[in-house]
């Protein structure tokens, strides 16, 4: 797991120690890593809604919705040379044709790649 994503759910595990203090009994210990400040299940238009609100304050307007997240982070690791499997594995697919078959249009083109090693190879210029 990444570190800014260890040190992050690190800090709500904190937080959510404080609300179950805080509650005591009132407290709904769901077992739920992203819960509201009373341990329930967050709906899915709050968190849509928060993540809005997020994105405002980052400067970035509020159109983006939390899936795109998931497609940025298919695009970015295929871009740096991640191999399609583990990429699958880190986004919860059963297999990589799951993956290939959703980001195909993200995914970075290993055909063009070939083609740039097949001339670096055999000296082929254009």
């Amino acid at each position: 797991m990444p570190v800014p994503a260890r040190s992050a759910l690190k800090m709500l595990r904190s937080e959510q120690a404080a609300d179950r203090l805080r509650l005591g009994e009132f407290y709904t210990a769901s077992g739920l890593v992203f819960a509201d400040s009373a341990g329930r299940p967050v709906w899915p238009q709050t968190a849509a809604r928060e993540f809005k609100d997020l994105c405002e304050k980052a400067a970035l307007g509020r159109d983006w919705q939390l899936r795109e997240l998931r497609h940025t982070f298919v695009c970015q690791m295929s871009q740096a040379g991640v191999d399609l499997e583990e990429i699958a594995d880190h986004v919860g697919h059963i297999n990589s044709n799951v993956t290939r078959g959703v980001y195909r249009h993200l995914l970075t083109d290993k055909l063009g790649t070939a083609a740039v090693v097949f001339d670096k190879l055999y000296g082929a210029s254009s």
